[in-house]
């Protein structure tokens, strides 16, 4: 700890070493969290496909469908471990923002129109609703990842369906507000609590305990990610129970002729 009780230009001196020292401390702590997150959840698949080997190895699968049933296991755990690294892998890599300039302009309305279609089925399959309005030209390119978009905005949905309530729509909106678009996904549920919602889109952290063994843990965190390395912003609110979040987007593109 530093002394920081001087009222002198060496008093403030101090006080900003001691922010800066509390900075650098917090960021260690979350390192920290992200990197015993990440042995949790690799440590767990691994776990029951040495499990199950040791059990074929010690001769415990004395028939043809026991060993069958443990190396299906075997398996399913083997793909769940290699899907979790290659999120891993994924998640730093979009740290890096070189790919910027490899990205290629698209109507963000056609694939968004595109991506809505696809989830108001899936709701329907699961008697939920969903309802869009993309209040966008065609013909208004901007450079994305369709790919990753996808995935960022997969994930926001599917956690409305997990935690949303039930018998409430999904609502994914789009729209020009000044010279930003923003794209706004909400749902309706019990709401985030306001001294948590600048933590869920720390790697491995889960503002519902309860949520405990679910998922990778980097959702929120890669959806943020996928967010800043196209150079956007995310951000979310949630009051009223009603949780909503927000991507904005710069448009520095005009409409195509």
């Amino acid at each position: 700890d530093i002394d920081t009780s001087g009222t002198d230009k060496f008093g403030s001196l101090a006080k900003s070493l001691d922010s800066m020292r509390n900075q650098i401390k917090a960021e260690y702590d979350r390192r920290n969290r992200f990197f015993m997150g990440v042995s949790h959840d690799l440590k767990t698949p691994l776990a029951s496909i040495t499990g199950y080997a040791d059990a074929l190895t010690e001769g415990m699968a004395d028939d043809k469908i026991t060993t069958e049933k443990y190396l299906n296991i075997i398996k399913v755990k083997s793909h769940q471990l290699e899907e979790r690294i290659s999120n891993f892998i994924h998640y730093l890599k979009l740290s890096n923002y070189d790919f910027q300039a490899s990205l290629t302009e698209s109507s963000l309305k056609d694939f968004l129109n595109d991506f809505a279609e696809v989830h108001s089925e899936e709701a329907q399959f699961k008697g939920r609703e969903f309802f869009w309005n993309i209040s966008l030209s065609s013909e208004h390119t901007i450079p994305f990842d369709k790919d990753l978009l996808n995935r960022a905005l997969e994930n926001l949905i599917q956690n409305a369906y997990k935690y949303g309530d039930p018998d409430a729509p999904i609502r994914m909106n789009c729209h020009i507000n000044y010279e930003s678009i923003e794209i706004l996904i909400e749902n309706s549920g019990n709401q985030i609590p306001e001294d948590q919602l600048e933590l869920i889109f720390e790697p491995f952290y889960r503002a519902d305990k309860s949520r405990k063994g679910e998922g990778f843990g980097l959702g929120l965190a890669s959806v943020k990610s996928i967010i800043e390395s196209h150079g956007w912003a995310i951000d979310v609110k949630s009051s009223n129970n009603v949780t909503q979040f927000r991507i904005s987007i710069l448009s520095h593109n005009k409409p195509s002729s």
